[in-house]
């Protein structure tokens, strides 16, 4: 039995705040972390703020990751863990929270994967420059096509052909 084996198996349940060792925790990350240890008991909690890895203002609390470890998740699929967390945590998600990425597994499942959690990806959009490079790309575009229309419409006009419009 590895040492992280017999810590879960102890009475003794394991909580891990990351940012409340360091610092002063926001009020809505405190309040995720307040509602996920009353409604669950986890043996092992961490919720992270991933805001800054994102196209937010400093300081921003929109974008979670929370990692829940519970006797509640036995027995149960994925999909209804993530909607027990979700419903926990609906205040939050209809407010200010964006995004909550959701960890959750059994302790037998925990202790299988050694007590870690996979390492969140980089933000793949919402990156300010690019947003403005494809909004020029589509202005360009959108300025061609309707030259491309005038043009067309133009020229029927002067061979005197109909002009048929096709709606829908």
């Amino acid at each position: 039995m590895s040492f992280l084996s017999g810590v879960l198996r102890s009475c003794q349940p394991i909580r891990f705040y990351a940012a409340k060792q360091h610092q002063k925790l926001a009020p809505v990350e405190s309040k995720i972390l307040e509602k996920l240890e009353k409604y669950f008991k986890p043996q092992h909690l961490q919720v992270v703020n991933e805001s800054y890895m994102h196209n937010v203002p400093k300081g921003s609390e929109t974008h979670f990751k929370v990692m829940v470890v519970s006797h509640d998740f036995n027995g149960i699929g994925l999909v209804q863990r993530h909607r027990k967390i979700n419903q926990c945590l609906s205040e939050e998600l209809e407010g200010g929270v964006h995004a909550l990425s959701i960890t959750a597994h059994t302790s037998e499942e925990w202790i299988k994967k050694n007590g870690t959690f996979n390492k969140s990806p980089p933000c793949m959009g919402g990156d300010a420059s690019r947003h403005f490079l494809y909004t020029q790309i589509h202005r360009i575009l959108a300025t061609r096509f309707l030259f491309y229309v005038y043009k067309t419409v133009q020229r029927k006009i002067s061979t005197g052909n109909n002009i048929r419009l096709k709606y829908g």
